[in-house]
């Protein structure tokens, strides 16, 4: 039993050490702190974008979006049966989506790091948002919950 627990904690450092140093040196922007504001001036900009499959190329930015919107009330599920007497408070949602353009060959739907000089890095999940034109568009989202 405590052989198990030691194997456990080993592994739990090992897989907290790799996570640190495959981050550390990132410097990745923090997600509670993005903002619209911080992408807007950098319209026009390109970056730089790495994938985890080592996939690199670049897009540039081509708009910023705010949006809100209001979830639905859902019902609460257990078990595949509604519970009666649960109420659910339909809760807002903020939040803005990038608009990317790209050139040369459509990248698949990934997370992809975003780096420019002057910006930093910062991860984000890139979905292709037009295939019906000779031009790659991309689009991340960013939605908070409060």
């Amino acid at each position: 039993m405590q052989a198990m627990a030691r194997a456990s904690a080993a592994l739990a450092a090992a897989v907290r050490s790799d996570a640190d140093a495959r981050f550390a040196d990132q410097r990745l922007l923090p997600y509670d702190r993005l903002s619209p504001a911080i992408f807007e001036p950098w319209i026009g900009t390109e970056f730089d974008i790495t994938a985890p499959s080592s996939a690199s190329a670049t897009l540039t930015l081509l708009s910023v979006q705010s949006f809100s919107a209001t979830a639905s009330a859902a019902q609460p599920f257990h078990r595949g049966r509604v519970v009666p007497g649960l109420n659910h408070t339909p809760a807002p949602i903020r939040g803005f989506y990038l608009q990317f353009q790209g050139a040369g060959n459509p990248l698949p739907q990934d997370t992809y790091t975003l780096n420019s000089s002057g910006f930093g890095k910062v991860s984000v999940f890139l979905v292709p948002s037009s295939r019906t034109t000779p031009i790659a568009t991309y689009t991340a989202v960013f939605a908070f919950v409060p």
